[in-house]
């Protein structure tokens, strides 16, 4: 028996908040990426070129590219139980909700 995946798209309202914040996202890693041609062609005084630092933001911001990936991946198609139980984290039916009155009903208590 060979299980395959069928990618299911989420709701509309979800794939338009995805476009935009995206479109946001990549607007602000542009401008990170460009301050840091800035910085890199910026003249600096004899010895206070931040290297470190400078290499400490570029890794940052690269992160962030494929945190982006991953984020329009899980915006446009449905994630969800990853397990296929068909298990909603919090939706049980057998709630019960009971009186503090157990005593009078023959209950114990240990």
């Amino acid at each position: 028996m060979a299980y395959t995946f069928h990618a299911r798209i989420n709701n509309l309202w979800s794939i338009w908040y995805t476009i935009i914040i995206v479109l946001l996202q990549s607007y602000l890693l542009y401008l990170g990426f460009e301050r840091y041609k800035l910085y890199s062609e910026m003249k600096w005084p004899h010895g206070a070129y931040p290297r470190l630092w400078l290499k400490v933001y570029i890794i940052l911001y690269s992160i962030c590219v494929p945190g982006l990936v991953l984020f329009i991946a899980s915006g446009v198609f449905k994630s969800g139980n990853i397990a296929g139980d068909n298990d909603r984290l919090g939706d049980r039916a057998e709630r019960v909700i009971q009186s503090c009155d157990m005593q009078s009903k023959g209950f114990k208590f240990l």
